[in-house]
């Protein structure tokens, strides 16, 4: 008799259970925005790299800011930002705060896609009408 080891275990384990997970990651089983994001085709680097270059572009000339004036405000030098203008998105670090900035939504400016409104509406509590002594 062959005693399994750890791994062959857990492979087992995984087989066992992964048509469930299938039928739960099925589109038609999904939240309506997670399965449209799923069915779109993934941009190439390129296509991502330059959508980044644009979005950057298009807030910094809806705010009506220089390279100048965006790059002392993200205070960074004026060069620098300039490429994130032209060749080379924006840093991971400065995205928030870009956008904090330009008041640019981050899913739009990451993704270049509109948030999809929420089917689950956020419940505000009811205020209380006991009162704690």
């Amino acid at each position: 008799m062959r005693i399994q080891s750890a791994s062959e275990s857990m492979a087992a384990s995984w087989l066992q259970i992964a048509p469930e997970v299938k039928s739960i990651l099925r589109p038609d089983k999904m939240h309506p925005g997670v399965a449209a994001s799923r069915a779109m085709p993934a941009p190439t680097e390129r296509a991502y790299v330059e959508g980044i270059l644009r979005r950057t572009r298009e807030a910094s000339a809806k705010m009506g800011l220089s390279q100048a004036g965006l790059a002392a405000l993200l205070r960074i030098g004026k060069d620098t930002y300039k490429t994130y203008e032209t060749r080379s998105p924006l840093p991971h670090y400065l995205i928030e705060q870009f956008c904090g900035v330009t008041h640019t939504d981050v899913h739009y400016f990451v993704t270049g896609r509109q948030r999809q409104p929420s089917a689950v509406q956020a419940v505000q509590p009811s205020p209380s009408k006991h009162r704690r002594a």
